[in-house]
């Protein structure tokens, strides 16, 4: 809402807060701001939402960049184990079979 249509919304308001009835075309007035402001605070909160939503996104691909990274390491320490292991000990685990 622009700057001088909130300051007319907001002197109504003020009025309506005092318990004063507004003529038919101030009331149109007041209820269209009221409208717009609940409208502007919808999409202000959705933008919160959206933008802590972002963030899980940001942090979830952090994480999950992290963790492909450790599977990694974790498969070539596993494959120098399973290298160092006897023939007998590779096919009793069933390693490099098939």
């Amino acid at each position: 809402m622009k700057t001088e249509d909130y300051d007319q919304w907001w002197g109504l308001h003020l009025r309506v807060a005092r318990g004063e009835a507004l003529k038919p075309d101030e009331r149109a007035v007041y209820d269209a701001g009221a409208d717009e402001l609940d409208r502007e605070e919808r999409i202000e909160c959705d933008l919160t939402h959206l933008r802590r939503l972002r963030a899980s996104v940001a942090e979830l691909e952090a994480e999950n960049a992290n963790l492909h990274k450790e599977r990694r390491e974790l498969d070539a320490k596993i494959a120098a184990v399973e290298a160092r292991l006897s023939e007998e000990t590779r096919q009793q685990l069933g390693i490099g079979i098939g």
